[in-house]
């Protein structure tokens, strides 16, 4: 049911099941992602710390409490369970990808998500969001050499992903090379004209070699598609 988007008939159906089996922690996990299905998010964190009280070392229980926990702000709570899920199951690379993403986006510890972005990736070197991830925050801390080199990996294996050649242009327009950034906007720019972030990214790298007229027409293309960028 909860898999079919019924989550008020799984909600009946878990909490039939519980009074059954009121000592199963799995039970309890079912029905905190049939909360996350609704949204009721305070319902779910209530019932992952159930089932914790009832199965302290599944993993699963803990990591699904971070996700939660994460949407709701709670940031360093988040970071305490990710952590206790790895402790508790260090072979899954969603535990890592995901607490990755919360020290990049949310806890700004780069050096601590780009360790478990690249052991999400030793686990599983073909778990592309990882890589990604692991691009973005290689940047984001400075280290644009290694995150130029992480761009060109997924371009490689992925040459139709246009998001990639944007971050790819960011990263060599922070190296000073201007030449290589306005090669991968005008990629984008040939496949998805109206890809306004690449544009108006365009614009700033013709600025930076003082070519303020096709820098003003990209920016006026940009703007055109979304006028409140």
């Amino acid at each position: 049911l909860k898999d079919e988007g019924n989550f008020d008939a799984a909600i009946e159906a878990y909490n039939k099941a519980i009074q059954e089996a009121p000592e199963e922690g799995r039970i309890r996990n079912n029905l905190g992602l049939a909360y996350t299905g609704k949204k009721d998010f305070d319902s779910a964190i209530a019932e992952y710390y159930r089932g914790i009280a009832l199965s302290p070392e599944w993993g699963t229980l803990h990591y699904n409490l971070a996700n939660i926990l994460t949407k709701k702000g709670r940031h360093e709570e988040a970071r305490h369970e990710y952590q206790l899920a790895i402790m508790l199951d260090p072979e899954d690379e969603a535990f890592y990808y995901n607490y990755a993403v919360l020290l990049t986006e949310h806890l700004h510890d780069y050096n601590a998500a780009i360790a478990a972005a690249r052991k999400a990736l030793e686990l599983d070197p073909e778990y592309s969001y990882a890589r990604y991830g692991l691009g973005l925050t290689l940047s984001r801390n400075g280290e644009i050499d290694e995150a130029i080199e992480v761009f060109r990996e997924i371009i490689e294996k992925e040459p139709s992903n246009l998001a990639v050649y944007n971050d790819l242009g960011l990263a060599l327009s922070k190296k000073g090379d201007e030449d290589g950034a306005i090669e991968c906007y005008l990629k984008i720019n040939d496949k998805t004209p109206e890809f306004y972030k690449a544009l108006n990214n365009l614009g700033y790298s013709y600025l930076e070699k003082g070519l303020n007229q096709e820098a003003l027409a990209a920016f006026q293309r940009s703007i055109l598609i979304n006028p409140l960028w």
